[in-house]
């Protein structure tokens, strides 16, 4: 199957496998990593100070990865899914303990995929299990989209973790998004499948039926999305969609709000933007407040060719049902305009935004990628919000993941560190550590 471009720009080359081993570490470090046959982080004690928090090195895993998912366990444990490594796919997984190695963490290897996949999606069901679904998968004609859906079980093996094959989606899904509903049930949207074509039926996937194998059902259509969309669950229990387009610059003009029960299980959808939206791949962070924080891009045409543009909005849903041109609002872009990076909600309200790729920078190869981030104050300027500098990762990355540790600290995963060169794929992981805010 032939990837579709992400952007006007070209899309990533073929990855190449990353030879690069960092050499410095921490006193005790050394003995640690052999015991457990990973590699160490170094410079342990080098920290990026910022007004907000720091940026520290931990263990890095055994493999490099890129378009993996990260999934925090029920017990603090971070589980690391697939992705691809130069030019292969991936059915490893490997397991973060961040309070393992005098907290300095560590990775451990665990039960593997039954099939090899990248830019699929996972997230965490209610019983503490894992659902991964869709994806690409190696076909003797290269990459195809899959309909597999596997269940990981972390309590499973004696505490070594087992995977077992679940029901599949009804379409297959190239990039889909899954979304955990307060029923316990997934909503499934977006994608392409085997032929490339964006796949319009979104899909209500419970996982607790047919004796825990699960069982999918198609629900509404909805024309105009497809990969790379961002999906939040809004306080009444309705999903909140913005994503690509087939248009120019696979840029998509509207929002949408999706009831996947309404119309007797078949679903309803409506347009919620009024004109107000134009974004790429934009990431959407739910507020305490119940508002949407939207950070994305936008592209233009002209004769000396296309232009980006950054784009934030805040969304309100309850202003919305009464006037829905009022429900948007316009805030301050971030310091730095950025696309391919993560939005992480922190424990007090803020959000932090890492890493990605500067906008307008497909021209360098070397100098686009970012390690810096940024923090959104929600409640700052009469609500619009400001935005303060969040220091910056030893490495700058994109397409890499971002999780929310127990701790309150988020930890960083993989990704690329240049779009194309060769060994651009990272193994290392960084945390994030936020300060008390006063």
């Amino acid at each position: 199957m032939r990837r579709r471009e992400s952007s006007p720009r070209s899309r990533w080359m073929c990855l190449f496998t990353l030879a690069c081993l960092i050499s410095m570490v921490v006193a005790g470090q050394v003995d640690a990593a052999s015991a457990t046959g990973q590699k160490a982080p170094s410079g342990a004690k080098a920290q990026t100070p910022s007004s907000q928090g720091r940026w520290r090195e931990t263990a890095s895993m055994a493999t490099e990865r890129v378009w993996h998912t990260a999934t925090r366990l029920q017990d603090g444990k971070v589980l690391i899914v697939g992705g691809a490594e130069s030019e292969s796919y991936l059915n490893s997984v490997e397991l973060y303990d961040p309070d393992s190695n005098n907290r300095l963490g560590s990775w451990t290897t665990v039960s593997p995929l039954s099939i090899e996949r990248a830019e699929h999606a996972a997230v965490l069901l209610s019983n503490g299990k894992v659902f991964v679904a869709g994806g690409a998968t190696p076909s003797e004609h290269g990459a195809k989209a899959t309909d597999s859906v596997e269940i990981y079980d972390p309590t499973a093996n004696e505490g070594k973790g087992a995977w077992a094959q679940a029901e599949p989606l009804k379409r297959r899904r190239w990039r889909p998004t899954v979304l955990s509903l307060p029923n316990g049930k997934l909503f499934i949207t977006g994608g392409a499948d085997e032929n490339e074509h964006d796949v319009e039926e979104s899909e209500v996937y419970d996982p607790a039926a047919n004796d825990g194998k699960g069982e999918s059902r198609l629900t509404t259509r909805i024309t105009g999305l497809h990969y790379g969309i961002s999906a939040t669950l809004l306080q009444d229990g309705n999903v909140f969609l913005v994503g690509r387009s087939p248009g120019i610059g696979g840029c998509h003009q509207a929002a949408y709000v999706v009831d996947p029960f309404a119309n007797e299980g078949r679903g309803e959808w409506a347009i919620v933007s009024d004109g107000m939206v134009n974004l790429c791949e934009p990431t959407t962070t739910l507020l305490s407040d119940g508002t949407i924080l939207i950070v994305g891009w936008n592209v233009t045409k002209s004769d000396k060719g296309y232009r980006e543009w950054g784009t934030a909005l805040r969304y309100d849903p309850t202003v919305a049902a009464n006037d829905r041109k009022r429900a948007w609002k316009t805030i301050p872009l971030p310091k730095v305009e950025r696309f391919q990076h993560t939005a992480t909600l922190l424990p007090n309200g803020r959000v932090l935004i890492v890493g990605g790729e500067r906008l307008n920078s497909y021209t360098d190869n070397t100098k686009g990628f970012l390690a810096s981030a940024e923090i959104y104050i929600p409640n700052a300027q009469e609500s619009v919000g400001a935005w303060v500098g969040g220091g910056s990762m030893k490495i700058p990355r994109s397409f890499h993941t971002a999780t929310l540790l127990s701790s309150g600290a988020v930890l960083v995963v993989g990704g690329r560190k240049t779009r194309n060169d060769e060994g651009a794929e990272l193994a290392s992981a960084e945390i994030y550590e936020p300060v008390a805010v006063k």
